[in-house]
């Protein structure tokens, strides 16, 4: 960002600290999560390519604790990624079953997709 007037300019640098109050978000979390938090620090972790094999630790334990069909898709992108492609496919095809029976076909479309 720059403030400019007359012959003067003025350079404004503008830095956040998100992934740093994330990061601190999901160790203050982590000290007595449920399965919606650990599905969330994964999310995270998968989405900012931060430690996969830590990402998949969590969605499982997040799908252990309360299995929904949006955590089952995570989980089975988190598998391909980690190069799991058989584990991957099973879990996509849970994750399909369960979004047909919760009436989600967008979920459906995405793991047929992903299974393809």
């Amino acid at each position: 960002l720059e403030l400019s007037w007359e012959k003067t300019l003025v350079p404004v640098h503008i830095t956040l600290g998100t992934d740093k109050e994330v990061m601190a978000s999901i160790d203050q979390t982590l000290a007595g999560p449920d399965a919606r938090q650990y599905y969330l620090a994964a999310r995270y972790y998968h989405e900012s390519g931060k430690d996969i094999l830590k990402a998949y630790e969590w969605v499982h334990k997040s799908n252990e604790m309360n299995p929904t069909y949006w955590q089952m898709r995570r989980e089975a992108q988190i598998l391909a990624d980690l190069k799991r492609y058989a584990e991957a496919i099973k879990t996509a095809e849970t994750s399909k079953e369960m979004a047909q029976k919760a009436g989600n076909q967008d979920y459906v479309r995405m793991n047929e997709k992903s299974i393809a």
